[in-house]
């Protein structure tokens, strides 16, 4: 049975110690995430004014003004700043716990654009949208708050270990539909989106009349079809456009010709044979500017059938400018979980860095304290078994001296999985901090320990693992190697 005094605070740990625990780490945005907490933006509520169908004349104004910022794929060096990108979205992302909900694709161009550098001033940049060297994010972007609630929840904004940024593509300022397509977009004026709705669902239910029982076209009835038509073709627009920003060929089409970038290099030919981007999507993105040996060596092999066209420059074009690990089509919250809830890690010197770096930010006293390495994958029908019981597993079952839980998936750490010699997955391993870094030198300094080292101490470290997938076999197998003997229970 497991005691009461092996119960933890789960958001003092899994948040404060190890949600962002990366040996290259999220910036300090404490007070921003203060803030936002405790509700919405005040900017909020003016949400709805925003939007393409409430105030479409807003949305020309600042579409004339916008900046051309594919000039950063062509000229890095243009005296671009964040403001100049930024005057496009009015409205600040809102924080709660590890999810921010963006309210413009800018908030996404500018947050990539100063990981790369390619910001001449970031004056005026949310701390929330600056991602640290080496940051592993997640992006979800979705159609409808309804599609949004199947894919996270509480558990996933109280306890994931990497930064989950949303976007709904339904409910974005204006000038993000009509900039980015050459076509000019004709507004309607219809009115409320209510009624653009309610016509929309008016004709599709025409659709199914004999043509004499239809209602003849008006005027009015061909302008709000127009707009409709338009609509969609400005929804697809904006899928091209996150396509390309987010490098989502990279990984999803990777039969393509990719640059020294990420960037795609498209042909006639091999755009009838791209693959598109499903909503809603997910999308784990890595920062650049980490070590090269913490990025993956090549791409994963799981979300393509075609092999990469340069996999010996994976790592060190993901080191340069950063890119996509993953692009899926998510369907359920544990599709997220599986790869947002522990702490990832790629390398073998990633793995080592990021305990170093938990323990650090913890201030615990190593000597009596764990780490667990949980080794799986999200297509592997045990591994989701288990994926399923984590967040009850992190708040109620795993003692208070597990200072830190990462994960190495199977498509996207195989130099752990070699390393480990791991075959049959799900595992759950229990290593030993004080053995891993047996003095304040090694803590303090953990880029700088040799691998041959770090792979000793590891080894050395290990205390246990177990091969399962059932939850109370690994909460008692992690209870046993977390916890000391206690005399008023154990005899």
């Amino acid at each position: 049975m497991l005691s009461t005094d092996d119960v933890h605070s789960p958001v003092k740990r899994t948040r404060d110690d190890c949600s962002f625990s990366d040996s290259h780490d999220t910036p300090d945005t404490s007070s921003k995430r203060g803030t936002s907490e405790q509700g919405v933006s005040p900017d909020s509520v003016a949400e709805q004014e925003n939007s393409l169908i409430f105030n479409p004349d807003a949305g020309r104004r600042k579409s004339e003004e916008s900046l051309d910022v594919h000039n950063l794929t062509t000229n890095p060096k243009s005296p671009t700043t964040a403001k100049s990108m930024l005057h496009k979205s009015t409205r600040d992302p809102v924080v709660r716990g590890a999810i921010t909900s963006l309210k413009s694709i800018a908030d996404i161009e500018v947050m990539l654009a100063a990981a790369r550098g390619e910001l001449s001033d970031t004056h005026g940049m949310s701390e929330t949208l600056r991602l640290a060297p080496g940051e592993t994010v997640m992006f979800i972007l979705y159609q409808s708050q309804n599609t949004l609630d199947e894919v996270v929840n509480a558990f996933t904004e109280e306890l994931s270990g990497m930064r989950l940024f949303v976007l709904d593509l339904a409910a974005l300022p204006a000038h993000e539909y009509t900039e980015w397509d050459s076509t000019p977009f004709q507004l309607s004026n219809s009115g409320s989106a209510h009624s653009l709705h309610k016509l929309a669902e008016e004709e599709e239910e025409e659709a199914l009349l004999p043509p004499a029982q239809r209602p003849s076209d008006t005027p009015k009835r061909r302008t709000d079809v127009s707009f409709s038509q338009q609509l969609h073709k400005a929804g697809e627009s904006l899928i091209r456009r996150l396509t390309d920003l987010l490098q989502v060929d990279s990984i999803l089409n990777r039969h393509l010709r990719i640059d020294k970038k990420g960037n795609t290099v498209r042909g006639e030919e091999q755009a009838k044979r791209k693959d598109p981007m499903m909503l809603p999507a997910m999308v784990v993105w890595r920062a650049p500017s980490a070590p090269i040996e913490e990025y993956p060596p090549a791409a994963p092999e799981t979300w393509t059938n075609t092999a990469a066209s340069q996999p010996e420059a994976f790592n060190v074009r993901m080191s340069q400018y950063g890119g996509p690990l993953v692009v899926k089509n998510v369907q359920g919250v544990d599709a997220v979980h599986s790869l947002s809830l522990w702490k990832p890690v790629f390398t073998v010197e990633h793995l080592y860095r990021t305990l170093a770096a938990t323990l650090r930010r913890a201030g615990s006293k190593k000597d009596t304290s764990r780490s667990v390495i949980y080794l799986g994958a999200s297509w592997c029908p045990p591994c989701m078994n288990i994926v399923q019981h984590l967040p009850i597993m992190m708040k109620e079952d795993i003692p208070d001296n597990v200072q830190c839980m990462v994960k190495a998936d199977m498509d996207l750490a195989t130099p752990v999985f070699q390393f480990f010699g791991v075959e049959v997955i799900p595992v759950f391993m229990v290593l030993d901090n004080a053995v891993l870094f047996p003095d304040k030198q090694s803590l303090e300094a953990a880029e700088e320990v040799p691998l041959e080292t770090v792979m000793k101490r590891i080894r050395s470290a290990e205390k246990e693992r177990k091969q399962n997938s059932q939850r109370l076999d690994i909460s008692k197998f992690i209870e046993k190697n977390c916890t000391g003997l206690r005399f008023d229970e154990d005899f």
